[in-house]
């Protein structure tokens, strides 16, 4: 009841924790899990509600702005990729001169 389920998320995903964890980390393929026990022992200041929600809103909206960089990241690299795929398709025709 003292901790919302969304700022244990963020909380978990914390570098700090990642770090602590990651020399019991177990598990092949990749795909390590930290053990229970380290995530029984964890301690961390817990702020109350109101303070864990403002945290909360923080992190989605930086969440929301990485995602739409990514996003516009994305657009522009597939621009620049068909720009490259016509550009070569005109040098290879011969629609454009290279011979400067």
């Amino acid at each position: 009841k003292k901790i919302s389920p969304q700022f244990l998320h963020y909380r978990l995903k914390a570098r700090d924790f990642a770090d602590m964890g990651e020399s019991e980390m177990k598990g092949a393929g990749g795909l390590k899990r930290v053990p229970e026990k380290h995530v029984a022992n964890f301690c961390f200041v817990l702020p109350n509600k109101n303070e864990q929600q403002a945290i909360i809103d923080f992190l989605d909206r930086k969440k929301s702005q990485i995602n739409r960089q990514i996003t516009l990241i994305d657009q522009l690299d597939d621009l620049l990729q068909q720009q490259r795929k016509a550009l070569i398709h005109e040098a290879v025709t011969g629609k454009i001169d290279l011979s400067h």
